[in-house]
């Protein structure tokens, strides 16, 4: 619908999409950085504050001039590209080593969930409310999202005999399996010495 109501070329749609991913690359390369540097926690928030807020603002972009829109868009991917360095950073102190690639499998297939769902919901949206509330819904969504998250999150887990214990799953394996092993060397020295002593 935008598209036809502005008259942009598929060159003009083009650009539009790859101003989004210059955004996103630039802060995808530094958020890592910027995660274990200063705080993944309130990295990843100003992240989706800034995608939210020019994700709302994308209707009125449009509508004043294609450069601002670029403009909007780059900014918008700014915002979205710091989310993944972030999420590994928050993984790392959250979850002990054995479980990680398992946590991050659910959280990538929460996006993909959350696109999928994105999808289905868009042109009912448009059907009821007009294009401009796809955006205006979405980015409202992620504000409402980033208040939950400043209340409700810490950068690391609370520091209890639980969590200690999770934390240190993987020493501990470590430990009984040492423990396991020498006790099956001293049986088998054991045997050993008997078997000797018999032949004897």
């Amino acid at each position: 619908p935008m598209s036809e109501q502005f008259g942009w070329s598929d060159t003009t749609k083009g650009a539009i999409n790859s101003a989004f991913y210059i955004g996103y690359t630039l802060t995808n390369l530094v958020g890592g950085y910027l995660a274990s540097s200063w705080s993944a926690k309130q990295v990843l928030g100003a992240g989706v504050v800034m995608w939210s807020i020019f994700t709302i603002t994308t209707p009125a972009a449009a509508g004043a001039s294609l450069p601002l829109l670029l403009g909007n868009r780059a900014l918008m991917g700014s915002g979205e590209g710091v989310t993944f360095p972030c999420v590994q950073n928050i993984v790392k102190f959250w979850c002990p080593a054995d479980v990680r690639s398992r946590a991050l499998a659910l959280i990538y297939s929460g996006g993909q969930l959350g696109t999928i769902v994105a999808l289905v919901t868009a042109p009912l949206i448009i059907q009821n409310w007009g294009w401009p509330a796809v955006f205006e819904v979405y980015g409202s969504l992620g504000l409402l999202w980033i208040v939950a998250w400043q209340r409700l999150v810490s950068e690391t887990p609370p520091a209890t005999p639980a969590a200690a214990a999770a934390a240190a799953t993987p020493a501990v394996q470590i430990d009984q399996q040492q423990q396991q092993l020498a006790q099956q060397q001293s049986t088998s020295a054991a045997s050993s010495s008997a078997a000797g002593s018999i032949h004897q």
